[in-house]
């Protein structure tokens, strides 16, 4: 048995390039808390990046 939250991983498309990772305002509460995350991206947005 186990419990889960799903929540957005992110609140658009990953951003192209390693230049920047993106708003953290999906993770930031998760991060600060320490708890595991998994991201499963499931849709690509205009330039082919991951959304969510």
């Amino acid at each position: 048995e186990f419990d889960a939250i799903l929540t957005p991983a992110a609140c658009g498309e990953a951003p192209k390039g390693l230049d920047a990772t993106g708003d953290p305002a999906f993770c930031s509460t998760w991060s600060y808390l320490g708890v595991p995350a998994v991201t499963v991206p499931l849709m690509q947005g205009a330039n082919g990046m991951p959304i969510g």
